[in-house]
């Protein structure tokens, strides 16, 4: 348009083209005319598709196009398609079997069509999903086994008490049967009674809890050595008191013959002054690496137990004379069994040669066992003490107490009843089937006297008004609020989430971040900001911004007004 209204038309190609999209405009005596830029386009506006296979081609993917009396026609190249545009598929197990059947069936040609069996005799039903319940039929997992009861139902019994489920596959989530911690780290259970895992060393952390946190109290210092730590007291260095230890932590030792000789016990260091040190043979008897090998020599190496001549034969082999009378063996090591050489007999026994072995005896006839230590429950044997008398009493002899307080051999034994040894005070003392038993009246008090609280809710409780009191993991008396959209101390503040207060009611859907409860996914797409109450600037989402004749355009600073193609003016 143009003129002083902009309401006369521009006489051109760009804005007043007859052709078709894509086709080429030219101006011919001041008016715009078209060229057909391709073969496949004719008339005035190249409008017109020539009906052929190049240039209207109906045919659908997997068909082929030929021309029949000048016209496109279509064939199928798949022999499983039909229909006019090969979109429909032939009804044979051969074209429809994968589709029409799951992996545990097999496809059957029929007079209706193909249809589909269980290939699996254990399994039924449409899809093949259920089980017979049969032995036969039934995996049970690994050290489970397989019963059937008298109504014919078959089941799994888990023989192994950390396995459940139906087949007896399903390992119970306990630290006893499913410890998913490192062998440094200790299992125990959380108030979800699942196993976590934890190092029981303070100062250690890591999947193997070989790190050590970097202060003086979990003391990365050698036990010789000086911890210092920084002002923040998260950070610490260690001083080497012993000049002979180097590194952060004192923990390498330096290479010298001073302070890390490699040496064994008889031989001499040496040191080339740059950190190797080698080994020499103080003993001529010595030899080998680390001085570790003897020479084979009486002088070096002599055989012989001690006190006995050492010899060498013919073959440079060496031998040993016994001249002890008690020794005996190749080497004159072995003591020779005999009363007079290797007596095995406690002093309250008598040693007799029985067969080339020192046999021991009691030479008191109410004595027997090692050492004849134990003498026979008789009362010939037995002794009473204070003046008491002996009876044998279901084969043991028995002294007589005249107080029956007393038992025992000598009466020296007090005997455990309420009359004779009452509870400690505060204790309530009764006699089940000849036992002493104390307890306590009061069942919020334990140990001795009673004096010692129980610590649990019952009996003490540490919560306030609003929370409620259970036993943790370590059966300790705990607190929380009984509402969970509540904490505080009294349970009076209302948690910041979207399960307990969410601000998105009916314009989106809330989500809980680091900072609160935000919205995302705006029912109304034109809404955003983390409430969904702000406008997104765009001209779709605002559509009164421009004025009737003007056209609204969107761009990185939000959307302004212009005019339309070849037009311009206020």
């Amino acid at each position: 348009m143009q003129g002083d209204y902009c309401n006369v038309p521009i006489s051109s190609c760009n804005c007043n083209s007859p052709c078709n999209a894509g086709q080429a405009c030219h101006v011919i005596g001041g008016y715009p005319e078209c060229y057909c830029a391709d073969s496949c386009h004719i008339g005035p506006d190249c409008g017109t598709r020539k009906n052929t296979c190049e240039c209207n081609n109906p045919c659908g993917l997997g068909q082929t196009c030929v021309e029949v009396n000048g016209a496109p026609t279509c064939s199928c190249t798949d022999s499983c398609k039909t229909g006019p545009t090969c979109s429909d598929t032939i009804q044979t197990c051969a074209c429809v079997g994968s589709s029409l059947c799951n992996s545990a069936q097999t496809c059957y040609d029929g007079p209706s069509g193909p249809y589909c069996e269980c290939t699996d005799r254990c399994h039924y039903g449409s899809d093949c999903g259920s089980t017979y319940q049969i032995c036969d039929c039934i995996t049970c997992g690994r050290g489970a086994s397989c019963s059937t009861d008298n109504l014919g139902v078959s089941a799994c019994r888990c023989d192994d008490s950390c396995m459940t489920g139906e087949n007896c596959d399903i390992r119970i989530n306990t630290c006893e049967c499913n410890n998913p911690c490192h062998p440094e780290q200790e299992c125990f259970m959380d108030e979800y009674y699942t196993p976590q895992c934890r190092c029981a060393d303070s100062c250690h952390y890591g999947e193997r809890c070989d790190q050590v946190y970097n202060t003086c109290e979990c003391a990365p210092c050698g036990s010789a050595e000086t911890c210092i730590t920084d002002n923040s007291g998260y950070k610490s260095h260690c001083v080497c008191t012993d000049s002979c230890n180097t590194g952060p932590n004192c923990q390498y030792r330096i290479q010298s013959c001073e302070c890390a000789n490699p040496c064994n016990a008889g031989e001499t260091c040496s040191s080339d002054g740059l950190g190797q040190l080698t080994c020499g043979c103080a003993d001529h008897c010595k030899h080998g690496v680390g001085c570790t090998q003897t020479l084979d020599t009486c002088e070096c190496n002599n055989p012989c137990n001690a006190g006995q001549k050492c010899g060498t034969d013919d073959h440079h082999n060496l031998y040993c004379y016994c001249e002890n009378s008690c020794m005996t063996g190749p080497n004159c090591n072995q003591p020779v069994q005999s009363c007079e050489c290797n007596n095995p007999c406690h002093p309250n026994e008598v040693c007799t040669n029985t067969h080339s072995q020192p046999t021991c005896s009691c030479a008191d006839s109410c004595q027997h066992g090692p050492g004849c230590s134990l003498r026979y429950q008789t009362c010939e044997c037995t002794s009473c003490l204070q003046g008491e008398s002996c009876s044998m009493v279901s084969g043991y002899p028995v002294c007589s107490c005249t107080d029956h307080c007393y038992t025992g051999r000598g009466c020296t034994q007090r005997v455990d009843s309420c009359e004779c040894q009452p509870c400690s005070s505060g204790e309530a003392c009764t006699m089940n089937q000849g036992i002493k038993q104390c307890y306590c009246a009061d069942s919020c008090y334990t140990g001795v006297g009673c004096s010692q609280k129980i610590n649990s809710c019952a009996c003490n409780n540490p919560c306030n008004p609003g929370q409620e009191c259970y036993l943790d993991i370590y059966n300790q008396p705990a607190c929380r609020c009984a509402d969970s959209c509540k904490t505080g101390s009294s349970c009076t503040d209302t948690v910041n989430s979207c399960e307990c207060s969410n601000p998105c009611v009916g314009r989106g859907t809330c989500v809980n971040t680091a900072t609160g409860p935000m919205c995302e996914s705006c029912l109304d797409t034109c809404m955003t900001g983390s409430y969904c109450l702000d406008r997104v600037q765009t001209c779709a989402c605002n559509l009164n911004f421009c004025a009737d004749y003007q056209v609204c355009i969107d761009s990185s600073f939000g959307p302004y007004c212009a005019c339309p193609d070849c037009y311009d003016g206020e």
